[in-house]
């Protein structure tokens, strides 16, 4: 997406159940500083960490749930990595590069 003239990448939270948008953030770059950034946001936003996530492929990931201790689902990320994927190729859409 861009903004300004800008290239940027959005972060979303969305319950899965309603699809409804929980918190919507965009970031100049993206990488381990906007991932922890994002996840630290919602966490004090709803005073808790996310029960689950679904994510794309980017290396980031893990390295942000190592910082933040959250290191039992790094398996649990990759899974869902899968799942994000299928769901993009069942819509003829591909993962943003």
């Amino acid at each position: 997406m861009k903004v300004g003239g800008r290239k940027c990448w959005i972060f979303a939270a969305i319950d899965p159940a309603t699809r409804r948008v929980l918190y919507l953030r965009a970031f100049r770059e993206r990488g381990l500083w906007q991932t922890c950034q994002f996840f630290q946001e919602l966490r004090r936003l709803y005073g808790r960490w996310a029960a689950e996530a679904i994510v794309d492929s980017g290396p980031w990931y893990q390295g942000a749930l190592w910082r933040l201790g959250l290191t039992s689902l790094r398996h649990w990320l990759e899974l869902y990595a899968w799942h994000y994927n299928q769901f993009l190729m069942e819509r003829g859409l591909s993962a943003p590069s």
